[in-house]
């Protein structure tokens, strides 16, 4: 997130020079924008026209740690399923299971939080955070 938080000060230099934002917000962004720059300067646009850094974070669908509602339903469907296929999940998403696979499954296997083998499978850690959700943590 460090290098994350670099490149978001230098934009808002350049493109909003007289604008403060504090810095949990760069943290915020950094935390939540799935570790894409690209996500990160369209999050800091929103911040910049609404001054409300979790507003901008729900109305992208974040959960917690960038994922988002859609990443929680397909922890949510694997778990319940004890794993399940490519195609199997891009079903229940409604999306064509290339989507699937380049769009939503990486950052989860980057969290950590699911596995791909023979079928995707749903990791201890993403157990966990399926708890902290529910927990509100």
């Amino acid at each position: 997130p460090s290098q994350l938080v670099t490149i978001l000060k230098n934009y808002k230099d350049k493109q909003y020079p007289n604008i403060d934002v504090a810095g949990e917000v760069f943290n915020e962004i950094a935390i939540n924008c799935r570790c894409t720059p690209r996500i990160s300067r369209a999050f800091l646009r929103g911040y910049v026209y609404n001054r409300d850094i979790q507003k901008v974070i729900k109305q992208n669908r974040i959960v917690k740690d960038g994922l988002t509602d859609v990443d929680v339903k397909v922890l949510e469907y694997i778990n319940s399923n004890g794993g399940a296929s490519k195609a199997s999940v891009a079903s229940f998403l409604r999306v064509k299971p290339q989507n699937y696979e380049f769009e939503t499954e990486p950052y989860l296997i980057h969290k950590e939080l699911l596995e791909v083998k023979n079928k995707r499978k749903i990791t201890d850690k993403g157990i966990q955070f399926l708890k902290e959700i529910e927990n509100g943590i």
